[in-house]
Parts: C-alpha cells; sequence; structure tokens
C-alpha cells in the first residue's frame, strides 16, 4: 500500500471514529459523507443520507428556517458556528453545537461544505446556561 492509500485510509478511520456527527454538503445542498456517527443518531442507513438532498433528510422547515441560511453564508466563504435546541421524537430535547466550514477545490472556489455536529447534553449545562441558550436560540430563529 502506498502513503498516499494508507493516509486515505487513516483519515476515513479518522471521520469513522468520531463521536461527532461529520457530514459533507455541495453547493446543491446534497449530501456527499456522513459519518457512521451522523446515521446513527439519525436512524439512518448510508443510502438514506449520502446523495440526498438536506431537506430530504432533515425535512423542508428545519432546511430552510435553520440549516440553509448556515450553508449559504459557508458557501459564501465563511466559517459558521452554531448553537441550537431541537426536539427529536426518539431522542428527546437535544442541545447541539454545529460548525460549518468551506471546503474550497484546488482553485480556490467552493466546492461544498463540511459540517460538524456536537451533541451537547442540556442536563450537563447549569439551569441558568441553558435558559440562557434557549432564550438566544428564540431570538435568532425570531430574526
Amino acid at each position: 500500500m502506498d502513503k498516499k492509500t494508507s493516509a486515505l485510509r487513516d483519515y476515513q478511520k479518522a471521520v469513522e471514529g468520531s463521536q461527532d456527527l461529520v457530514v459533507t454538503v455541495n453547493t446543491q445542498y446534497v449530501y456527499t459523507v456522513a459519518n457512521d456517527a451522523f446515521l446513527k443518531y439519525h436512524g439512518l442507513k448510508r443510502n438514506e443520507v449520502v446523495w440526498c438532498s438536506v431537506s430530504e433528510v432533515l425535512g423542508e422547515g428545519v432546511f430552510n428556517a435553520e440549516i440553509k441560511p448556515q450553508l449559504d453564508r459557508c458557501l459564501a466563504g465563511e466559517i459558521v458556528q452554531a448553537e441550537r435546541s431541537r426536539s427529536y421524537r426518539k431522542l428527546g430535547q437535544r442541545y447541539l453545537e454545529t460548525g460549518y466550514s468551506p471546503i474550497t477545490g484546488a482553485g480556490g472556489e467552493i466546492e461544498g461544505v463540511v459540517g460538524i455536529i456536537r451533541d451537547i447534553k442540556a442536563p450537563d449545562l447549569g439551569i441558568e446556561d441553558f435558559l440562557c441558550l434557549i432564550d438566544r436560540d428564540l431570538s435568532d430563529h425570531e430574526k
């Protein structure tokens, strides 16, 4: 095995071994990569995510209200950090930290976005901190 192949396998192991949810999305808002943690978190199979649109996977409402504005900023070249509280049917209330970074091609053009999502359990926060985050989340959503 050559060094390039070995490095690529190590990279794949690192992404798949992460407990963080890792995805890549192209400029058409279609998932091109989703790691095992993302799939397990959402209870989906790889073929239900990869090459499917974000709106298909997460729902049109969530996509348009929360995710698309962040992806658009990132596709314009901005690194985007966000914090959200979200309620899931199976998981209950969750608190998520998200980071989106542009993926650039060899010529410097933006080809997509890499997203890193971390689930921070609300009970681990102090109640005042958690309420403050919810207030911030509601304020951001009203804008």
